[in-house]
């Protein structure tokens, strides 16, 4: 794809404050990356945030100096129409005011108009797959703007295989260029927690000193509850009650078509004092997770790549996961 004027690719920042969900790691991980590289093409992140923090922001401190980040104050309002706001009008008339030759969303988001060519990550089409991410008329309106964007973009990016694949056969009518570049999982720290630190995690978490664990989000494509059954089951066929289950991952507020709560399967499968519930951990935390767990369960019934499932085997640990 031809890059022109200034050379200049502005990257739609929205993740940049997220850096715990996959497109925030994603994005994190790329911008980190495309620094030490000798190129001519410079990246400019914008970052959009409420209107009272954008003058006194200030850049991760694990991304290298030297990067360029603008803040965006945002209108305020309501997160779904904030975020519509800043993708659909926002993003292309920055385009304009910095004169950027191409505009790249690192997630499945894109202007229905653009004054310049826009390049697209997708990381999966879950939308299209799952009827609980369309049953409001809010998420549908969001489907379809998304739809009408992706079908003029220049480019799309998928992290698999099989993202490109799914995504010809669920949007035929897109004819741009699909390029696929593979997620990579972080090595995390270089060894594996000492007893010190074990003793600390432990004493932070009531961690058990034999686990399996899940880690991710609680979205029920997620598949959390065949974790908690087939651990039940295991206990019920005999197998060792020492081995707890640990669930990390930030908790729903509440159960809606999407997100599920794991707290009441837990109780009805009278598995209370065996489950433990971390809530979200930050990114030492998650790797430590991972080398002291004796398995890493990821039965997800949908999903673009599965970025957890590399990250425990970089780890080296046991993965059990699904095919579908």
């Amino acid at each position: 794809m031809p890059l022109t004027r200034r050379r200049l690719v502005l990257v739609n920042g929205w993740f940049l404050q997220q850096p715990t969900t996959g497109s925030g790691q994603y994005l994190t991980a790329l911008l980190r990356e495309f620094s030490a590289l000798q190129t001519e093409v410079r990246l400019r992140t914008l970052v959009p945030l409420p209107t009272a923090l954008a003058g006194s922001w200030t850049p991760p401190p694990d991304l290298p100096n030297g990067m360029e980040f603008l803040p965006v104050p945002l209108p305020p309002g309501p997160d779904p129409l904030a975020k519509v706001w800043w993708e659909q009008a926002a993003l292309p008339l920055q385009c304009l005011r910095h004169r950027a030759a191409v505009l790249w969303n690192p997630y499945w988001s894109a202007p229905v108009w653009s004054p310049v060519p826009v390049a697209v990550t997708v990381h999966d089409v879950v939308p299209l797959l799952r009827p609980e991410y369309r049953q409001h008329p809010r998420q549908r309106a969001y489907l379809i703007l998304n739809l009408l964007g992706l079908r003029k973009a220049r480019a799309v990016i998928t992290v698999s295989q099989a993202g490109a694949e799914t995504l010809h056969r669920h949007v035929p009518e897109f004819r741009g260029e699909v390029a696929v570049a593979l997620n990579g999982a972080s090595s995390g720290p270089a060894a594996p927690p000492d007893p010190a630190r074990i003793h600390e995690l432990r004493s932070t978490y009531g961690l058990p000193e034999r686990f399996f664990l899940y880690l991710g989000g609680f979205e029920r494509r997620k598949n959390v509850a065949a974790i908690l059954k087939a651990y039940r089951r295991y206990l019920n066929l005999g197998g060792d009650p020492a081995i707890k289950l640990v669930l990390a991952g930030r908790l729903p507020a509440r159960d809606t078509a999407v997100l599920q709560h794991p707290a009441p399967l837990i109780r009805n499968l009278a598995l209370d004092g065996q489950v433990l519930l971390t809530d979200r951990v930050d990114e030492a935390v998650k790797w430590d997770l991972y080398r002291m767990s004796l398995a890493f369960l990821f039965p997800g019934l949908a999903e673009g790549f599965g970025l957890p499932v590399a990250e425990a085997m970089q780890a080296g640990t046991p993965v059990v996961t699904s095919c579908y």
